[in-house]
């Protein structure tokens, strides 16, 4: 019952599957439990006895397997239905956590295409009028009014970079994603990406993705898509690789490297707005994004954060 009550919640996250961990152990039914979510993510309550055998559950539900239970009680057969039930209950939630997220994620996303729409429908047919417009007064101007040509040289140059400006704008704003979980988000992402590029993209994404909520994702996703299209632009390089860790701390890290031929800290052109927009999604994220290149060449993008829950205890697995 009180773990029901622990899932009845609006918002079901890290601290939900915690304190129905927290509940099973303080009625004695396991001396020790821990929650394994893919590879990367694991919550634990009590200590491991290393003269007790360790039982383990699936969590599933409606047939897919989300994680494991693991856990130690001196008393199995005791405690082995309860431990059941709250197995399938762990999966109820996990399911609903992805849902919630998912969901989050379109809201988002749908907020961001209809600005799209209303940039696309607005400023982009102020632009075009008035490209059309200047088209029209250059040819009443003489060619030999060379401080009239030089204007409208400049007013041509603001309409092209405000054009791109654009451009850039809604690229961002148009980004779409079928998967909730951050791992599959980036494999969607960089499988569109490969299309485009004959450089190979690797991706090894190791971060704890329930302790990242839908907002913070967006913000990631944005941030590695724009570092993996500067260095297919740039770089030329022959691979592009994108790693995501979590260190002991609970610091997480997203690294892209390419083998290309080292660019550092990229300025940016005028009229380009792609790695100012990379720096303020790092500083909602709460972090950093740093450019270096590395001793074997290349170039090196980092971005380095905390998540929403700042309980991370590192990779392989993660435990929060």
């Amino acid at each position: 019952m009180q773990c029901s009550q622990a899932l009845n919640t609006s918002q079901i996250d890290v601290h939900c599957f915690r304190h129905i961990l927290q509940i099973v152990r303080d009625n004695e039914a396991a001396e020790y439990l821990e929650l394994n979510v893919g590879d990367n993510w694991r919550i634990s309550e009590g200590k491991p006895n290393p003269e007790l055998p360790m039982q383990i559950l699936p969590v599933t539900m409606q047939e897919t397997v989300y994680g494991e239970l693991h856990w130690q009680n001196s008393h199995v057969s005791s405690s082995e239905p309860l431990l059941n039930s709250v197995s399938s209950m762990l999966g109820r939630g996990l399911y609903f956590n992805q849902a919630q997220k998912h969901f989050q994620q379109l809201l988002l996303m749908e907020e961001r295409a209809t600005i799209a729409r209303e940039l696309h429908d607005s400023l982009a047919q102020v632009l075009s009028y008035l490209r059309i417009q200047l088209t029209l007064l250059k040819r009443s101007i003489p060619e030999d009014n060379a401080t009239a040509q030089s204007i409208m040289a400049d007013f041509s140059q603001a309409l092209n970079d405000a054009y791109r400006q654009l451009r850039e704008l809604l690229t961002t704003f148009r980004l779409t994603l079928q998967q909730a979980d951050l791992p599959s988000a980036l494999r969607e992402m960089l499988d569109t990406l490969q299309n485009q590029t004959s450089a190979k993209l690797t991706l090894d994404c190791r971060l704890p993705t329930l302790a990242l909520d839908a907002q913070m994702q967006v913000h990631l996703l944005q941030i590695i898509r724009e570092a993996v299209l500067n260095a297919m632009k740039h770089a030329n390089a022959s691979e592009i690789a994108i790693s995501c860790v979590t260190a002991p701390d609970g610091n997480h890290t997203v690294y892209i490297r390419d083998n290309g031929i080292g660019i550092g800290e990229p300025k940016e052109p005028e009229g380009h707005y792609g790695l100012n927009i990379m720096r303020e999604r790092a500083e909602r994220l709460g972090g950093t994004l740093t450019f270096s290149q590395p001793s074997g060449g290349g170039t090196l993008v980092s971005i380095s954060f905390r998540s929403a829950e700042g309980e991370g205890k590192g990779n392989t697995p993660a435990e929060v």
